[in-house]
């Protein structure tokens, strides 16, 4: 389903079903997230030279997600999963393998131990939504 086809936001998904072929725990980045991280590192490179962040604001399971768009939209949003096989009678053979390396690798950041390291940097998935008016049935996908 396109999701940047500038079709308003609750007509995109008229069930209010949020579809994700994945079922552990995801990371999710906001890009300004990545900048306030990389400044703060360029600010102290002696703690940071030769090191690795995997950078994440939240880690969120698609159950967690919906209870999120919930709560913002203030209505009702599911999680349905998809099989990913699916993706492979679709010739997606891509977002096949994408779906499961996230179902057996996923992302492996310390969301608690970054929440520490860098104090008030990074944004979780429910103040994205709150940040980009993703209730505001007027906006579209290319408003955000």
């Amino acid at each position: 389903m396109p999701l940047d086809n500038g079709q308003n936001k609750q007509q995109a998904n008229p069930g209010k079903v949020l579809l994700i072929g994945v079922t552990g725990g995801t990371g999710a980045n906001v890009v300004k997230d990545i900048g306030r991280v990389a400044a703060y590192v360029i600010k102290n490179p002696s703690e940071y030279i030769g090191q690795h962040i995997e950078l994440a604001g939240d880690v969120l399971t698609p159950q967690q997600m919906a209870a999120e768009f919930s709560r913002v939209q203030g209505m009702t949003v599911i999680h349905k999963e998809i099989a990913p096989w699916i993706f492979l009678l679709l010739l997606r053979k891509d977002l096949f393998n994408l779906i499961q390396w996230y179902r057996h690798q996923g992302y492996q950041a310390d969301v608690e131990r970054l929440r520490t390291e860098f104090p008030g940097l990074l944004t979780t998935f429910g103040e994205f939504l709150e940040e980009t008016n993703w209730a505001d049935p007027k906006l579209t996908y290319e408003s955000l």
